[in-house]
């Protein structure tokens, strides 16, 4: 179980990855955003951010992929 950053003994999720090319991918970035519970206001989980290098390669995995979903059926 992680701990809230500055000192909290307030228990939080995992850190969340990206999912980039149909699998979870870390991402190269080193920043990290926090995810906050909107009715309580806890500090529930970490997001990373991605660097410039993880959207260049989200935006290639989508661009592979599109001509397959492009012709798949709403039904």
């Amino acid at each position: 179980m992680m701990r809230v950053a500055g000192g909290s003994d307030e228990p939080r999720a995992r850190r969340l990855t990206h999912w980039i090319d149909g699998r979870p991918d870390p991402g190269d970035g080193t920043r990290i955003g926090p995810v906050f519970d909107p009715a309580s206001g806890r500090r529930t989980t970490d997001v990373p951010l991605a660097s410039r290098a993880d959207v260049d390669r989200a935006v290639e995995a989508a661009a592979r992929a599109f001509r397959g979903w492009s012709c798949t059926p709403l039904g």
